[in-house]
């Protein structure tokens, strides 16, 4: 990968801070959750955290949770890129 490109952020923090969460996403934060508590499972990974909003419903209901994203400043368990 191009070294100029690695760990340049996607979006602006803020970007999750306004007008992140509309009706279309908060539908895929269910179907996420939902998915994740009928399969009952334990542990996850979710990659691309955004505001937190699924990690934290998750870990809530007792499933452990590492978060994985690409920019630090959302302060994720791992900073990386999964392409790599």
């Amino acid at each position: 990968m191009n070294d100029s490109i690695k760990h340049q952020r996607q979006v602006d923090y803020k970007h999750y801070q306004e007008n992140y969460d509309g009706l279309t996403r908060f539908i895929s934060y269910y179907y996420q959750v939902d998915l994740c508590l009928n399969l009952q499972i334990r542990k996850c990974l979710e990659i691309g955290i955004g505001n937190k909003t699924v990690s934290s419903t998750l870990m809530n209901r007792g499933v452990e949770v590492t978060t994985c994203d690409y920019d630090p400043d959302l302060k994720p368990d791992y900073v990386a890129d999964i392409r790599e």
